[in-house]
């Protein structure tokens, strides 16, 4: 996944040229459409978009298959697509609607001028399905890119055939001091995309030091356990049984109420 990486961040660097997007190849555009010039910023960043999904997990026939079961590398690509359209501007989630009125909420036309329709259509079903909560979920996205980047810089310096461990240190310390920056959040629970991101962050780098093993001389530094909050389940539990234990009492309350009415009343009318 992140070999795919250094190809995007060559050919589409992720810093403004004088205030504009760079793009030095024209291959990602010319992979997407077929008779629809790439003219925009928006269609430019939804092509090299595609052509990651592409990438990773292949055409319509394998796409949603290995999407769902590689959904950590779904948010990666996320991240950076949402990096990307806010790097204009950071503050606002302007860039980022018209990215989806423009590219995923479009019409036949705009379809009809994708090489592959079919692979299109899932693409955009998964960008539909993340884009706004997480662009909106996720408070400071580019923290979460910057730690991103750092990780796979660690992964793409490693060579699996001549392995060297000790080179990776100084980016493994780089990884690890912005994954704990980014753990100082205390109020995110499970079901937070943040919460998922740092779990999917923490796995993949946990998975680049069983690299090592066998090089018992390199110590790697820990990541911190990531902070949640109380989960609401608890809550919603004790709101669950109570009401179930309401169930049972009111009509147990509203039979003894009526048997005392209907004694008075008895007792009254004779």
């Amino acid at each position: 996944m992140c070999r795919n990486f250094i190809s995007v961040w060559t050919d589409f660097p992720d810093q403004l040229d004088k205030g504009d997007y760079k793009f030095n190849d024209d291959g990602y555009c010319e992979a997407l459409f077929t008779n629809k010039k790439c003219d925009t910023d928006l269609n430019k960043i939804n092509a090299v978009s595609f052509w990651l999904f592409n990438k990773n997990f292949g055409d319509h026939s394998s796409l949603t298959k290995k999407a769902n079961s590689n959904i950590n590398i779904v948010h990666y690509i996320m991240i950076w697509l949402i990096y990307m359209l806010k790097l204009k501007n950071d503050t606002k989630v302007e860039n980022i609607m018209n990215f989806y009125n423009k590219c995923i909420n479009v019409g036949d036309e705009y379809i009809r001028s994708i090489a592959d329709a079919a692979t299109y259509n899932i693409y955009k079903d998964f960008i539909n399905n993340k884009l706004y909560l997480m662009s909106t979920g996720i408070k400071d996205i580019s923290k979460l890119y910057y730690a991103f980047k750092s990780l796979c810089n660690m992964y793409n310096e490693f060579n699996d055939d001549r392995p060297n461990c000790a080179t990776c240190l100084v980016k493994a310390n780089e990884f690890v001091q912005k994954y704990n920056a980014l753990n100082s959040v205390s109020d995110i629970t499970e079901d937070d995309f943040y919460y998922q991101i740092l779990s999917a962050l923490s796995n993949d780098y946990d998975n680049f030091k069983k690299k090592c093993d066998n090089d018992q001389s390199i110590k790697f530094p820990p990541l911190s356990p990531i902070k949640k909050a109380q989960s609401s389940a608890i809550s919603y539990d004790v709101a669950s049984s109570s009401s179930t234990i309401a169930s049972k009492l009111i009509p147990g309350l509203l039979i003894c109420s009526i048997s005392i009415f209907l004694g008075i009343s008895y007792k009254v009318n004779n």
